[in-house]
């Protein structure tokens, strides 16, 4: 046996402060063991109900990752398909700028040709008709064969 002034920890830590007498447990406190009991048990249940919560929770966010990544790939593609896009059509915008300032003086050149062969075809049409104030050599010829005098 121990000495009789030192005291049983676990004793006292559980209300018996006696040396090795058993205390005949009350009836408050059977309840209260009870009751500590009943409460373990609620925290252990609502404890595996969180791990479950945590568990789904952790496959969504595999899911969500998942779905992040696979956006992140198919936008970098679009980036790129977009970025070749805007060459081309840069590439296409100049071409057509140039194509625009060579029309403006192949236009201007082709009407000014244009409007030089009317002058010409004008004066060929007018020099055969006898547009002229002058008699050309056929219509000389012709007024003599009409009026029926020889030279």
């Amino acid at each position: 046996m121990a000495n009789r002034y030192e005291v049983d920890q676990r004793a006292a830590l559980f209300g018996a402060r006696s040396s090795g007498i058993p205390i005949p447990p009350k009836r408050n406190e059977i309840h209260a063991a009870h009751s500590r009991q009943n409460m373990e048990d609620q925290n252990n249940a609502a404890i595996d109900d969180i791990a479950a919560k945590v568990a789904q929770l952790k496959d969504v966010s595999k899911g969500v990752h998942k779905e992040v990544k696979d956006s992140n790939s198919l936008l970098e593609s679009m980036g790129v398909h977009f970025d070749n896009a805007s060459t081309q059509l840069k590439g296409t915008l100049g071409t057509l700028s140039g194509m625009m300032q060579k029309g403006k003086t192949e236009l201007c050149r082709m009407v000014f040709i244009a409007l030089v062969a009317l002058v010409i075809l004008y004066f060929a049409v007018s020099k055969m008709f006898g547009g002229g104030g002058k008699p050309t050599d056929l219509t000389a010829e012709l007024q003599q064969n009409t009026t029926g005098g020889s030279d």
